[in-house]
């Protein structure tokens, strides 16, 4: 069999997700196609069908990722480039020259969790597919298992702790934070990147990982964010930091994961859970579920990024989300005069 056939059958395999191939079979066929191209150049290269293979020079690591990163400007949100840079720069300092060896790649990964190995290696696996098919790199991912780890059950706060959460805010911008995660599910760069401007009647427009559109927003929301603004200009950030600049999404961090803990919420849990603003995002999800929201609604006001067939035939305009979102967002349950938070704990 042939390299080029054993790639498109590789290939297709990955793309129907067939599943009697395991990753060890995989990963031996690539091995075996990449061998034997290499037996075959080196029997061209002696009969003189080829020219001897010069040596490569040596690729900056740094250089790599910047043209990878070039390369997929029009294809990547401006959230997934920072992203990228940010852990391939970790990547750049460990080695400064691009490593063309599987054991150095290896080497790097177990320095880190699985669980942070492996969203690192598809990281990595990206920039090395550009380098080996634009700078001649050889592909050092090609033979490196991508870290397993265990998937842990979602975590989410009860409703009452949300109650809590909500109570422990100590100002109108902490509020407004709280309001966005907790409240209407948004990503924690999202808020970051809301401007004045943004807000409308009954809707916001989010900068998400992958579009930029129109989504519900709570009459009380509005009303909190309209005092964060504060007579500002449309143009200015929404959420602003002790210097007057835009903020950044880890001082966000820090301010949520602070009202948590003022909230009482951390006390006595396992430092595994990383109870923060992803944390509020899955509340939303899951208190709006179990209040009786359905899943189609959710996941749309989630704005997740891919969606299956069915869903892509299910037309819900803005209007539509605003009145579920006014029904079953946490904010709205913690309103409602009717909710009894010592019998319910979602």
């Amino acid at each position: 069999m042939k390299k080029a056939e054993l790639d498109l059958l590789i290939h297709q395999a990955d793309k129907d997700g067939i599943d009697y191939w395991s990753d060890e079979t995989r990963q031996a066929m690539r091995g075996l196609a990449d061998q034997y191209e290499a037996e075959r150049r080196q029997a061209m290269i002696e009969v003189g069908e080829l020219p001897p293979e010069q040596p490569k020079a040596s690729v900056s690591t740094t250089d790599a990722i910047d043209k990878f990163l070039t390369a997929r400007q029009s294809g990547l949100s401006e959230g997934t480039k920072k992203s990228y840079r940010a852990t391939l720069q970790v990547f750049a300092k460990f080695y400064p020259t691009l490593p063309t060896t599987p054991e150095e790649v290896e080497v790097y990964l177990a320095t880190k969790s699985n669980r942070t190995a492996a969203d690192a290696y598809a990281v990595i696996k990206l920039l090395y597919d550009f380098a080996s098919q634009r700078l001649g790199v050889p592909n050092a991912t090609s033979q490196v298992k991508r870290p397993r780890f265990k998937e842990k059950e979602p975590y989410s706060l009860t409703i009452a702790e949300a109650k809590s959460v909500l109570a422990a805010c100590k100002d109108d911008r902490e509020l407004g934070l709280i309001h966005l995660y907790l409240g209407h599910g948004w990503r924690l760069e999202e808020g970051c990147r809301t401007d004045i401007g943004d807000i409308g009647d009954g809707q916001i427009l989010v900068k998400g990982k992958k579009r930029t559109e129109y989504t519900p927003l709570l009459s009380e929301t509005r009303e909190v964010f309209l005092k964060v603004a504060n007579g500002r200009e449309a143009r200015e950030p929404l959420f602003l930091s002790q210097m007057g600049r835009r903020l950044s999404n880890k001082m966000a961090y820090v301010i949520v994961k602070t009202i948590l803990h003022r909230a009482g919420v951390t006390e006595g849990k396992s430092p595994d859970l990383r109870i923060a603003t992803h944390t509020l995002r899955k509340t939303f999800a899951s208190l709006a579920t179990a209040a009786g929201c359905d899943r189609t609604t959710v996941a749309r006001l989630l704005r997740h990024r891919k969606r299956d067939v069915t869903d892509l035939y299910i037309s819900m305009p803005i209007d539509i989300l605003r009145m579920k979102l006014e029904r079953y967002s946490p904010i709205m349950l913690l309103n409602s005069s009717n909710q009894k938070l010592d019998k319910t704990e979602y």
